[in-house]
């Protein structure tokens, strides 16, 4: 046998051996994804977190960001039960996938939408909870430690760049312990410019509900909201529904179903110029 043959035989068993190594790597890597949640699981966020992991486990590892826990209970497979929110201020960062305005509810395609379009869309089945103190202590007090989900994104003293809206619900959950303040709906220069805003599988979100916006979906009877010890305030709309929570189902299929609870919180301050199809500025029911 000569060298060269030698040679590259013990380069064949390297490979081999490097190979296997790499398929036990990536099938240990596969293993920790899939059992990295049990089910139950709480993740924590605190934007005030300094170090850590960064993957919400603990509050020493919490994530810095809402949407993170959000996208993290929506790849969970339903496992995530729960989100905790350290005191604080949170913004929208994410503009829903492929997200784009229209004129009329008929409109199957429009115009892509701009970041004012970024809102929290909350997990559904996820229970999530703010007022938790920012030390990591685990207390809670939703007066003392404020938890507050702003759509004041641009310029803070320029409210015509917040987003359009602050939170929404497309299915069942729950937010509690939260102030949810400047949402503002205005999107078009004339009264009907770009009215609507439409997601890719067919669901709009309509005109109100700039602080909170409930959108049940129209084929699930089981569908149930649940907002506790929320302040919902400073949300704006220019004509349409209730600007501080807006009620209805996947419009505009005329379905209702769902249900939802809203306890202990205290609405003020919202606002709109024009027609309100509700009770006031600030809660509209929409059947």
């Amino acid at each position: 046998m000569n060298n060269t043959e030698t040679k590259c035989r013990r380069l064949g068993r390297k490979l081999m051996s490097l190979l296997l190594t790499l398929v036990m790597m990536l099938t240990m890597l596969s293993a920790i994804d899939s059992t990295a949640y049990a089910a139950g699981t709480i993740v924590y966020v605190n934007a005030s977190v300094v170090g850590g992991k960064g993957d919400g486990s603990s509050w020493a590892n919490a994530f810095a960001s809402l949407q993170d826990a959000i996208d993290a209970a929506n790849a969970s497979g339903g496992l995530i039960k729960e989100i905790r929110v350290a005191g604080g201020t949170y913004k929208p960062s994410k503009i829903p996938d492929g997200a784009f305005f229209i004129n009329t509810s008929l409109q199957p395609t429009g115009t892509p939408v701009t970041d004012r379009a970024m809102m929290f869309i909350m997990p559904k089945d996820v229970s999530v909870r703010g007022g938790y103190a920012p030390n990591g202590s685990g207390a809670r007090d939703v007066t003392a430690y404020e938890t507050i989900l702003s759509g004041n994104i641009g310029d803070e003293n320029d409210v015509s760049d917040n987003c359009y809206y602050v939170v929404l619900f497309r299915d069942s959950g729950e937010l509690d312990g939260f102030t949810v303040t400047g949402g503002h709906r205005r999107i078009g220069t004339g009264d009907y410019d770009n009215e609507f805003i439409r997601l890719p599988d067919g669901l709009i979100i309509l005109r109100g509900g700039a602080g909170i916006q409930i959108n049940h979906p129209s084929t699930v009877s089981d569908s149930n909201v649940i907002i506790n010890n929320c302040t919902i305030e400073k949300n704006y709309v220019y004509e349409g529904d209730g600007a501080g929570i807006t009620i209805t189902n996947s419009y505009p299929s005329g379905n209702f179903q769902g249900n939802s609870t809203i306890t202990n919180c205290l609405i003020r301050e919202n606002s709109h110029d024009e027609y309100l199809g509700g009770i006031g500025p600030a809660v509209t029911y929409r059947k």
